[in-house]
């Protein structure tokens, strides 16, 4: 392949040999290739799904020259691929080819800043796989160097690439539990800083050793396009793909946390030596870390939100399910069966003794609930009282760690509008729909221009009022500022609280 004038040190000086030169001493012809990572069970595997490091058309590459005492400074000069999918390819030199019995060095990839004596290269220890056994987002972490290359006249200069890094491939089995059948999130974490980040080099060594300058403790990988997801396979199972700074995590418990969607599931695992150009395969079982009908938004206070509203015969089976309404402090609906058509338009039939959701159908002892604490006892706690155990309704402050670790979007499910949470922690989703609320026995801000998704609080204002949630889908934001009246029919949106 032409690659026009030498690579050497008087290229900016030119003598009036030079077309003599070109034509008659230099290389023109180079082929960079690139050794395969090699798992230690002798399977070869790398970056492509066959296990091979494929180049891409465009490519960069650094290119130096050993330079003698009075020739100064080298300079380094790019190459560009000139093809792509291939293991080997030809490369176009910047209008320079190469002399003779001179040594070079290459290094990938290209950094217009580097020196004759240091590259710096960072390893991104967050990355997103988009498809099923796809490598692609390895590359970004893929540093590589050539040995000492000295191209002999005549024939056509070699160029062998090894890899700095290391490949591991994760084999991680859900167990056989109610699950989105979709993974979104992966996050490997390691007791102490372990994973190299930032590390320097020579690339003008005969063999580059390079110093890691900072490690970190974890790697995430974001699985799916727009962390939508990666399906599972019909094992429960599927494989997640690092490309790590080579480091040594023999004797490490490395502890795998992987979200859904909803769920959470965690498990740990032995690491082992990650060696430059080398692969190490790891197969893990994760178990489900929250309890059934939640989802783990990753709270830093460990605790739950229900997938769901409260019913009477508790959650309801769909995330867009309205479920039931309550007046505040009521452990049952004030009807024996609801239809929701519309705003303003519903079909209810109510029990004896009640024509809807007013104060005097209200529990007559308006004090209910003002309690010293100021909250909801356990005993009028519909939540509490429906589902047991660790379950109960939300308060305030919950509801502030809900927000500050969330971000709230308009959004639709199953025909329904709500409100879309995704955590900021591990990418988990809760979507609460837009309920609207009964007064008396008129339905409101179901569907009006500022449908809101609505639930009570276990926070007392006084003995009238009390404090419920509305996230507007219009403009989604936290709500609980104006107490409502304990009489309104309002569903419940359940929290999990391990140990309460």
């Amino acid at each position: 392949m032409a690659m026009g004038v030498c690579l050497m040190a008087s290229c900016s000086n030119q003598s009036s040999d030079y077309k003599t030169m070109v034509s008659e001493d230099c290389l023109t012809d180079v082929v960079m290739s690139i050794d395969d990572f090699q798992f230690d069970e002798g399977t070869r595997t790398s970056i492509s799904p066959n296990g091979e490091f494929l180049w891409s058309k465009g490519d960069r590459i650094g290119v130096w020259p050993t330079m003698s005492q009075d020739e100064g400074i080298a300079s380094q000069v790019l190459f560009q691929a000139a093809s792509g999918n291939a293991n080997s390819v030809k490369f176009n030199g910047s209008g320079w080819g190469l002399v003779p019995n001179r040594l070079y060095y290459a290094y990938y990839p290209y950094q217009e800043d580097a020196t004759a004596n240091k590259v710096v290269a960072v390893y991104s220890n967050s990355l997103t796989q988009v498809a099923i056994n796809s490598t692609a987002h390895l590359s970004v972490n893929d540093f590589m160097y050539t040995s000492a290359t000295t191209p002999e006249a005549g024939n056509t200069a070699q160029f062998q690439f090894h890899h700095f890094g290391s490949l591991a491939k994760i084999d991680i089995t859900l167990p056989d539990v109610e699950n989105t059948g979709y993974l979104r999130t992966v996050i490997i974490t390691a007791t102490e800083p372990v994973f190299p980040v930032e590390m320097e080099y020579n690339p003008t060594s005969l063999e580059p050793e390079p110093t890691v300058l900072s490690y970190t403790d974890t790697q995430t990988i974001t699985l799916g396009k727009d962390s939508k997801g990666l399906a599972l396979d019909k094992n429960n199972s599927i494989s997640v793909y690092l490309l790590i700074g080579a480091t040594d995590l023999t004797g490490k418990t490395l502890q795998v946390d992987a979200f859904d969607g909803r769920n959470s599931f965690s498990g740990i695992f032995n690491g082992g030596k990650q060696q430059s150009g080398h692969g190490r395969k790891y197969s893990i079982d994760v178990y489900r870390m929250n309890p059934d009908n939640t989802v783990d938004l990753g709270l830093p206070s460990g605790k739950f939100w229900a997938a769901s509203n409260l019913t009477v015969n508790g959650l309801a089976q769909n995330e867009s399910d309205l479920g039931d309404y309550y007046g505040w402090g009521e452990l049952e609906p004030y009807y024996t069966s609801l239809t929701v058509k519309g705003e303003g338009d519903i079909t209810v039939t109510w029990k004896d003794g009640y024509d809807g959701y007013t104060q005097a159908s209200y529990d007559k002892n308006t004090q209910r609930g003002q309690y010293s604490s100021g909250y909801l006892g356990e005993a009028d706690d519909a939540a509490a009282q429906t589902l047991g155990g660790c379950w109960r309704m939300p308060t305030v402050i919950e509801l502030n760690e809900l927000d500050a670790n969330c971000t709230a979007v308009g959004s639709t499910m199953n025909g329904v509008p709500g409100v879309l949470l995704t955590s900021k922690i591990n990418g988990n989703t809760m979507f609460i729909p837009s309920t609207g609320y009964i007064s008396g026995t008129t339905f409101k801000g179901y569907t009006s221009s500022s449908p809101g998704a609505r639930f009570w609080l276990l926070d007392c204002n006084n003995g009238t009022t009390a404090l419920q949630q509305l996230y507007s889908s219009s403009s989604p934001k936290l709500e609980y500022g104006t107490p409502k009246d304990k009489f309104r029919g309002t569903p419940i949106r359940p929290i999990y609280v391990p140990n309460d």
